[in-house]
């Protein structure tokens, strides 16, 4: 996720101050918890820390961020529903859990009936990357690795039923190789694999690989999206390598 946290989402965050305080009369007049679906150090809680910080500047008041990691958001988005509806939990997930994981898990299909949007904040930006000193310098590379080597091939994601887990399978469906798709807690997860040598490849949002990517100790080979990385312009989208995802 190559996250952009621009002046619209800053003045999203003053409105949605401005009209909660309002609504209220005096809101808050205590600390806010905001629930993080996915572990520290992934694209979602990079995300929630920040917007925290502004929110908290905005309303003069503590923002504590607290990770409830697990079932792809799903553990805390129940605990959100289940929560005093009074402003004092809110919430931070990608779309998937409300979308998607009860396509593959056994969640509550109904959580977009049962909370309050407040905004869309950010736009994930997804890639495939390897580890900087593989072998696998593009993704043609590893997909003829898979196809190569079938069932040994192995890709991360950042857990079962996200957009990323489904576009990955996608991917390796069109590619028409069979290759090992690994869930794991988030992108920090994924990323602390493929870093480790346990996994071949990942896919995941841009923040949780962009910096290692300028560093030089992963690689990124492909760009889910419909343009290139800026951090990455020599990446080709997958559009641009044949695929129509």
């Amino acid at each position: 996720m190559n996250t952009r946290i621009s002046a619209t989402l800053f003045a999203l965050t003053l409105t949605f101050a401005a009209t909660m305080a309002a609504a209220q009369g005096g809101y808050p007049s205590q600390p806010i918890k905001l629930l993080v679906g996915f572990p520290p150090g992934g694209s979602t809680d990079i995300l929630a820390r920040a917007l925290a910080n502004e929110v908290r500047t905005a309303l003069n008041q503590e923002v504590v961020v607290i990770t409830r990691a697990g079932a792809s958001g799903a553990i805390s988005v129940s605990e959100v529903v289940a929560a005093k509806p009074d402003g004092y939990t809110l919430g931070i997930n990608p779309s998937s859990v409300f979308t998607l994981a009860f396509h593959f898990m056994d969640t509550r299909p109904d959580f977009i009936d049962v909370i309050d949007p407040l905004m869309m904040v950010a736009r994930q930006r997804v890639g495939t990357v390897v580890k900087g000193d593989s072998p696998h310098k593009t993704l043609k590379e590893f997909i003829e690795f898979a196809r190569r080597n079938p069932g040994k091939a192995s890709i991360g994601v950042p857990g079962i039923g996200t957009s990323v887990e489904v576009f990955a399978r996608a991917l390796l469906h069109a590619a028409k190789v069979d290759a090992i798709v690994v869930p794991f807690k988030g992108d920090s997860g994924v990323n602390t694999a493929l870093l480790g040598g346990q996994i071949v490849a990942g896919a995941m949002s841009a923040a949780g690989f962009a910096q290692q990517v300028q560093i030089g100790t992963l690689r990124a080979i492909a760009s889910h999206e419909s343009d290139r990385f800026d951090f990455a312009p020599d990446v080709p989208t997958l559009e641009e390598m044949g695929y129509g995802l």
